[in-house]
């Protein structure tokens, strides 16, 4: 496919509308304020496995409440919120009725102290829960990959020298003013796309790069990694925009990296999905393309194949040209 024109449409549609520059502006100025009070939040409770914290951009701008997502095979199970120091936990009506329908799990929480006995009753019964399967299975994979990223030890790391980019110490989608289908790219301004892992990549030439990776749940002819790589392209063609924007070098920051975005700026663009069980598996061959003056993609596939089946996610094994560009 010519990714060329995936890049100059959605270079067109961020010049047509250029609101996104200011909101995004805002947005980093606001999280910068209020990152440290979520990160101090978030360490008067701990979480642990098989439960994960998210956050989100919207999230982080609010200013009186402490607002938190907790979920279970990347799925919502309740909201945990802290205000006037009080740590709370609650689970609205559609989480009960998700809780009950995919694991089994019946408490339901109005605004319950987060060490009541109630509480610890619903942590313990998703920690004795026996299914794998919640309302989608995408959210289940990348759920467990972001937590395989995050690992730090790097014998416990099936891969290397990857780890995902956090906001306030907790998992999030990176929000873009873009919506990137299969067949078709459009701006929507605050209701866009959210990318589906942001990470931070180091090479083998001791050059650590941002990644937006796309994921799939399947290999299938519907949506074969030619195509899911054109949405990863939108996608990062929006990050390369913001990064060259007023605001880039905060957001930089934001993204775990330290001094200002360097003079020629190259960021990872990679597919993630299962290894085809038919077939040879489809690469990009690092193919490198000129977003914006001094600024590139490179084109790169991430196949996973799953071991063994775990509660709480998988054991994975990984191939494909990201793997094989990164540091050993």
């Amino acid at each position: 496919m010519d990714y060329t024109k995936t890049v100059e449409i959605t270079n067109q549609l961020l010049i047509d509308n250029t609101e996104w520059v200011i909101r995004y502006q805002d947005y980093e100025k606001k999280i910068n304020i209020n990152k440290t009070r979520h990160e101090n939040g978030r360490s008067k409770f701990r979480i642990f496995s098989p439960f994960y914290l998210y956050t989100s951009i919207t999230n982080l701008l609010q200013d009186n409440v402490l607002n938190y997502d907790l979920r279970f095979l990347g799925q919502s199970v309740a909201s945990i919120k802290i205000k006037h120091g009080g740590i709370i936990i609650t689970t609205n009506n559609n989480k009960d009725a998700s809780n009950r329908k995919y694991f089994g799990v019946d408490i339901p929480l109005r605004d319950e102290k987060w060490n009541s006995y109630k509480t610890k009753k619903f942590r313990r019964e998703f920690s004795k829960c026996n299914s794998d399967k919640g309302r989608s299975k995408e959210h289940k994979i990348e759920s467990a990959l972001l937590s395989e990223f995050k690992k730090s030890g790097k014998k416990q790391k099936a891969l290397y020298n990857i780890q995902p980019i956090l906001l306030a110490n907790s998992f999030f989608q990176m929000a873009t003013p873009i919506k990137a289908s299969l067949t078709e790219i459009d701006y929507v301004g605050a209701k866009g796309g959210g990318i589906d892992i942001l990470s931070r990549v180091r090479h083998k030439d001791n050059i650590t790069r941002l990644c937006v990776m796309e994921l799939k749940d399947e290999n299938i002819g519907s949506e074969p990694p030619r195509k899911v790589m054109n949405q990863a392209i939108a996608y990062a063609t929006f990050i390369a925009n913001l990064l060259r924007s007023r605001s880039g070098d905060k957001w930089y920051e934001l993204f775990g990296f330290s001094g200002s975005v360097p003079n020629t700026l190259i960021i990872d663009v990679s597919i993630v999905m299962p290894y085809p069980q038919q077939g040879a598996s489809e690469d990009f061959n690092s193919e490198r393309i000129e977003v914006l003056k001094d600024t590139f993609i490179e084109l790169h596939s991430l196949y996973f194949k799953e071991k063994a089946k775990l509660i709480g996610g998988y054991d994975y094994e990984f191939s494909g040209s990201l793997k094989e560009a990164m540091m050993k």
